[in-house]
């Protein structure tokens, strides 16, 4: 890859002109899997989910990992409206986010737990890395992710809170 950018470098200096300086470097390739089914956890199956972030772009790209492995997923961008789907719909995990405006993830957590005490709740929150430090998760989370994950640590994490079960 290489970049023009306005600098000093004497090899392309011109009087009165200013200077440009190069800048290279080498590009890394991220490995693939070889077939899809090799990058796809074969224990889940197809799982019912409810996802719950009030950022519009991290609902897409969770549906969009989510429906690679042919779950089915439920949206929202509130906590209201995620447990008012809770309660007239059957799911296998819920995935909120920390940070709403109306009703955080925390709260959500308690009422999805006493309606279904059995539902696994992943917190998927850019506050991860804070959360498990500390080492305490909020009541009724079973497990903390932290944003932003790619594909394959949302499969580890829906893995890891289905597998109990």
């Amino acid at each position: 890859m290489r970049m023009k950018l306005g600098c000093a470098d004497a090899s392309e200096r011109t009087a009165g002109k200013g200077t440009t300086f190069v800048l290279s470097s080498p590009v890394v390739a991220e490995s693939r899997p070889t077939t899809p089914s090799e990058s796809k956890p074969a224990v889940l199956g197809k799982l019912r989910v409810l996802i719950a972030d009030d950022e519009d772009v991290v609902l897409r790209i969770l549906r969009e990992y989510l429906a690679a492995d042919e779950h089915v997923v439920e949206a929202c961008a509130s906590g209201r409206d995620a447990i008012e789907k809770f309660q007239h719909a059957p799911f296998d995990v819920v995935i909120l986010d920390l940070a709403m405006p109306d009703m955080n993830g925390d709260q959500v957590a308690v009422a999805v737990k006493q309606l279904s005490p059995q539902i696994p709740i992943i917190l998927f929150t850019g506050f991860g890395s804070m959360i498990q430090a500390s080492g305490e998760a909020p009541s009724g989370i079973d497990l903390v992710l932290s944003k932003p994950a790619t594909i394959a640590m949302l499969r580890a994490a829906l893995a890891k809170v289905i597998a109990p079960r």
